[in-house]
């Protein structure tokens, strides 16, 4: 979501995978410095789970700020979300 926000500004984090994670926190926390609590939550939620996600709260948990995060992001950045 962050990349599809930002590339209306020609930014395409992608393109540097060793530097695309902090890129997108950057831009998030310039744009938007108020989420960027949700994701550092949600960076650290997806350390702990692992790619596995065996910890069904904390998946859970994850899945609830992701979706928060999301919708706000759409509603800011006029960018529509499928599905939520």
């Amino acid at each position: 979501m962050i990349e599809a926000c930002a590339s209306k500004e020609e930014l395409h984090f992608h393109e540097n995978p060793r530097t695309a994670h902090k890129n997108r926190r950057d831009w998030l926390k310039k744009h938007h410095p108020d989420l960027t609590v949700h994701w550092d939550q949600l960076w650290g939620i997806y350390g702990v789970l692992g790619y596995g996600g065996m910890d069904g709260e904390r998946a859970g948990r994850a899945l609830r700020i992701l979706e928060a995060c999301l919708r706000e992001l759409s509603r800011r950045e006029n960018v529509a979300i499928k599905g939520l």
